[in-house]
This record gives C-alpha cells, structure tokens and sequence, in this order.
C-alpha cells in the first residue's frame, strides 16, 4: 500500500463511519486505542490530521477490523462488531495499559523517524501488538502461601497447577485461589483471582491485600486523601463485612484483580 496515496480526508470520514458503527464516542475510542491527546480523533475523522501508516493499523487492530475498512471504506465485519460488544466496550486496566504502551511506543518512533519512514516499523509494531494480544500460563498459589509472602519475590514458585488467562505474556500475572465470603453473591471461595503484582490499584479495582499484622483480604479498592498519605477503604459485597480503613504503610502490598475465574469458565 502506498500510504502517501491514501486520501486523508476519506480516511477520516471512514473512521467516523466505522466507530459509529461500533457504537462509540470519540473519547472511548481515544482511551482504547491508548491517546492521551484530546482531540486526536477529532483531528483524524475532520480531515485536519492523517495518522501515519503504522498509527492507522494500530486503531484498525484495536477496533479488530482490517485496515481497507479505514483507507478504502469497506464493510465492517459483523464479527468485529460484536466481538467488541461483548469485550471492549469495559476494558480491563490491563488492556488499556497494553494499549497505552502501544500507542506511545508508535508515537515515539513517528517522533524519531519522521512520518515518511514509519512504514518500515510495520513489521516492528505488528509484531508488538501480537505480543501485546498474546495469552499466558500463570501459576496458581493458595490463599496461605500468598499471605506469607511479603512482597512478590518472596513466593515460592513452586506451584503444581497453571491456567491460561488472556494477559499479555509481557505483564507479570498469578493465580490466588479465594478463601472466604466476603465477595459473595458475585465471587465464591474455591474460584480462583488473577492478579497483577506490578500494577498499581485504582479506584473501583477488585483488589488481594496483604495487611500487615491481619493477612490476606479480597475487597473492592477506594483510596483519596494527600498522596504522600493515602487513606485506602476496602469493602466487600457481602454486607455482613464492615469496610476496612488503613493508610497505605499498613499494607505489604495491594494487588489489583485482572479478572475472577474457575477452572472451566470465568465469572
């Protein structure tokens, strides 16, 4: 394809076109291709700025459809649409971080490269977005040996079970096998939380905690306060637990949850 040929403006119309089509504002799909930039997309579908050839398959990979839907304007796959329905349209924060990372990694090369050389970083970018989209093995530790561990280099890896979660294999993930009721009607003792050691909690996040002095807790993450000394409150969908408040010293860690699971399915 020879990108100097493709008419920006239609580019943009076709873009407009197909987020329409997916059922998104211009702000959800400036977060899910990873854009801090207000008014990136904005720019794109008025014709004012054309993407370079690599930014342009980036947005095609997010939304799943292939790049001729955005340069040539053909038709959206019906698959695309409710593949997205039913996956994107709540990204987890793992997704959007891979994204994010994405999206500045082709906004740094467009800086060093110049816009008419990016189309050598095809290959370099393609192949980073597989990466980006690849699922791993992680392994699976009990609630007991998660709460002997003070840090996430303390565990020992020495697990005899694994299970396959759609997270980057770039992005340091693990299994906790739940104990207790406190996420009850939603989570279950037995099922088991995938949970980012690296990541930081955000507000609304499913969290494991490890409190010092207490142990193991699974809660839902609030914190405000002075950032220098946060107040964090966790609670429990069950409400026969009471929300708990500590400052962040009193963790050993917070960990957010990427996704809850059973063996067969997830929930």
């Amino acid at each position: 394809m020879n990108w100097d040929k493709v008419d920006q403006k239609k580019f943009g119309q076709n873009l407009r076109a197909a987020r329409k089509n997916f059922g998104i504002t211009q702000e959800q799909l400036k977060v899910h291709i990873g854009s801090d930039s207000q008014g990136y997309i904005s720019d794109i579908e008025s014709g004012v700025k054309k993407p370079s050839y690599v930014m342009a398959s980036h947005i095609a990979f997010i939304l799943g459809i292939p790049l001729e839907c955005l340069t040539e304007g053909k038709s959206i796959p019906k698959t695309a649409i409710e593949a997205w329905q039913k996956d994107k349209r709540k990204p987890s924060s793992t997704w959007l971080q891979s994204v994010r990372n994405s999206f500045q990694k082709i906004r740094a090369e467009e800086s060093k490269k110049g816009d008419h050389q990016i189309s050598s970083l095809k290959e370099e970018i393609a192949s980073y977005q597989r990466q980006e989209s690849t699922s791993q093995e992680v392994p699976i530790i009990s609630w007991t040996t998660a709460g002997e561990a003070h840090e996430y280099s303390g565990i020992p890896f020495s697990w005899q079970e694994t299970i396959t979660v759609d997270i980057p294999k770039r992005v340091k993930a693990l299994g906790i096998q739940i104990v207790g009721d406190s996420m009850e009607p939603r989570h279950y003792e037995g099922q088991i939380a995938i949970v980012l050691p690296e990541s930081r909690a955000v507000n609304g996040d499913l969290v494991i905690a490890n409190i010092r002095g207490t142990g193991t807790v699974f809660k839902k993450f609030h914190c405000n306060g002075d950032p220098k000394n946060l107040i964090i409150t966790l609670t429990s969908y069950n409400p026969v637990y009471p929300p708990i408040k500590l400052r962040e010293k009193d963790f050993f860690w917070i960990w957010p949850v990427a996704e809850v699971v059973s063996r067969y399915r997830k929930f």
